[in-house]
């Protein structure tokens, strides 16, 4: 035994657990409200829900067109906006081109319809009417793909296809 430097006192035990607490409890402030992962609650929910809580469609954002709440915006139109697409002048290679076509065309039976409706305003604002940047085009992608869910196998290459417009 040391007696210049003393052990210190023995740490109490922690409180013990009731089956009764069902909420998880911390061993440094209490219980647990929220966890590091759990979603904020002002969470917006993604694009896709396109209907309000009162019924009325809504828009994306005020940059696109209202969502489609008849379910049938089918893909035609976006196969065409699609190709028209791949056919504008790009910066990007064509085997870069035909990679990203193939990711679409692979991923295209997945795409809902409200996703065509949006991304196909993007495709035609940048692409076909020339009224947007292809820098606008990109963002509005990227930020398509933040709210919705499993689309970035396809979606990725639809962002490469648009930024590269010239």
């Amino acid at each position: 035994m040391n007696y210049l430097f003393p052990s210190p006192p023995a740490r109490p035990p922690p409180p013990a657990r009731t089956a009764s607490s069902s909420s998880a409890q911390s061993h440094q402030t209490g219980i647990i409200k929220e966890h590091w992962n759990d979603l904020p609650n002002d969470f917006t929910p993604s694009a896709s829900r396109s209907v309000s809580r009162t019924g009325t469609p809504l828009s994306r954002n005020g940059n696109g067109p209202p969502a489609a709440t008849d379910g049938t915006g089918d893909s035609p139109d976006f196969d065409s906006l699609i190709s028209l697409l791949l056919s504008a002048p790009t910066s990007l290679s064509a085997n870069e081109t035909k990679l990203l076509a193939s990711k679409v065309q692979k991923k295209i039976a997945t795409i809902t319809p409200e996703q065509k409706s949006s991304v196909g305003y993007i495709i035609q604002a940048v692409a076909i009417d020339r009224s947007e940047s292809p820098a606008w085009g990109r963002q509005q992608v990227v930020d398509f793909m933040m709210r919705e869910k499993g689309i970035c196998a396809w979606a990725i290459a639809v962002r490469k296809l648009v930024e590269s417009v010239l």
